[in-house]
């Protein structure tokens, strides 16, 4: 089943869809920030667009449009990294979801491909739960598979390295600048060791020198079994709450 776009839709082919019991919508969020040498700034955004996709094609509801701006902070000091105050982004995500439940979505999933938003769509989802009752899910995709990454790429984990790689390189192939890439380009994440901005646009999660491997069938089996798993946790939940009568 295709994905459904809401900004593709007129109001009229909505509110049919919605009459019939669509009650779902999957918002995509990210940043625009440094990816290494080799990636797209909108990597942030790019995959957890695709995962909605496959979400919403596998599930069913509907793809509303991406909020691409978020919280950044350790790489705003390279060229094209934006990033929106704390409070303005917390605002934007509570009244998406907010404005989403007052035309009558029930529930909201949020996919989120940044960590610096991951506190701050907490508080909005709570919050706007408390006000108007809409329930939803917030999904780090990276966190949420760590196994799989494990599986597939257990050396090179990192912002920008082995896993983002072959998320990216698997939804949007055309965007890798494979020629810039750089093995030196990164800093190992330290705790209690903090530099600002970070000295490098990659930062790896081990202490061992990353590896990234650019294969593109390994990358989309990858990808595919994160979207595979991530459907089941949607599911369990969607489920729990339309059993409770909600």
């Amino acid at each position: 089943m295709k994905a459904l776009r809401l900004a593709e839709l007129s109001w009229v082919e909505l509110e049919e869809l919605m009459r019939k019991g669509l009650d779902v919508a999957y918002v995509p969020v990210g940043t625009v920030e440094a990816h290494g040498r080799h990636l797209p700034l909108g990597t942030d955004f790019f995959i957890p667009e695709r995962i909605a996709e496959e979400l919403c094609s596998k599930i069913g509801g509907i793809v509303a449009p991406t909020i691409p701006y978020g919280v950044t902070r350790s790489l705003i000091g390279y060229p094209g990294s934006l990033t929106l105050t704390p409070v303005t982004f917390k605002s934007l995500i509570k009244e998406v979801a907010m404005s989403l439940a007052k035309k009558g979505f029930k529930y909201v999933v949020f996919v989120n491909g940044h960590g610096g938003n991951t506190d701050y769509i907490k508080e909005a989802i709570r919050e706007a739960y408390m006000e108007v009752g809409v329930k939803c899910i917030l999904i780090d995709w990276w966190v949420a598979v760590r196994g799989i990454i494990e599986k597939y790429y257990p050396v090179g984990q990192g912002h920008a390295l082995a896993d983002e790689t072959a998320a990216l390189i698997a939804v949007r192939p055309d965007l890798l600048k494979k020629e810039l890439y750089d093995e030196e380009e990164y800093v190992a994440y330290q705790e209690g060791f903090w530099a600002y901005p970070l000295p490098a646009s990659a930062l790896a999660y081990k202490r061992e020198k990353p590896t990234v491997d650019f294969n593109l069938e390994k990358a989309k089996k990858f990808f595919d079994e994160v979207c595979d798993y991530l459907e089941v946790e949607v599911r369990r939940v969607l489920e729990k709450w339309r059993r409770r009568g909600g």
